[in-house]
């Protein structure tokens, strides 16, 4: 079940994702990379802004991060620029999806639906590097909603990337996503903690 509470995004935050988002965006085209699924500066903002207010959820939960995807250069393209969680010696990589949702957060319709790039989702084999990188290969998606238009968001949930393969996938060739419910996003809390609705 979605998380009911919708906060104000503090305006630090805003300010931060701006300043990672433009980073972002130099190192990329001054090394002639092309985001594979697209990305203007404001679409970087909005996905900053989810991951910084997930940041503030595990500094809140006192949760050991090994990693974010947090960086002052981005010359070199990390797949695995997530996430990473250390969870009772296990390390979780976690993957944010934020979406920028043009209506009121607290009155969101039933059957609303998160859609998940399926590209994305794929399980993808190591790429032989020591680190073990793999690409997109993710073990729990964060699901999250802003409104830029009065400054507000809303954790939805998450998801466990095993379990995405029973939704449905829509959409046309270039842009298949799966269309997950928000009514069946777990609460995050299930990433790092035993969770009842686990494993349904």
């Amino acid at each position: 079940m979605p998380e009911k509470y919708v906060h104000k995004i503090p305006a630090e935050i805003v300010s931060d994702a701006a300043t990672y988002a433009a980073y972002l965006l130099r190192d990329t085209a001054e090394q002639g990379f092309k985001p594979r699924f697209g990305g203007d500066l404001c679409s970087h903002i909005i996905g900053k802004i989810g991951e910084l207010l997930f940041m503030d959820e595990l500094i809140e939960s006192d949760i050991d991060v090994g990693a974010t995807p947090f960086r002052a250069h981005y010359e070199h393209l990390h797949p695995t620029d997530d996430f990473v969680l250390n969870v009772d010696g296990d390390e979780i990589q976690v993957e944010i999806k934020t979406a920028n949702v043009l209506k009121p957060l607290d009155d969101i319709a039933s059957g609303f639906k998160f859609f998940l790039n399926a590209a994305q989702a794929r399980k993808q084999p190591s790429s032989g590097h020591a680190d073990g990188d793999r690409l997109y290969n993710w073990d729990w998606v964060v699901c999250i909603f802003v409104n830029l238009t009065d400054l507000t968001y809303r954790i939805m949930g998450c998801v466990e990337v095993d379990h995405v393969d029973v939704y449905p996938i829509a959409g046309s060739r270039q842009s298949r996503h799966y269309e997950i419910p928000i009514e069946f996003l777990l609460p995050i809390q299930c990433i790092w903690e035993d969770c009842p609705w686990k494993d349904q």
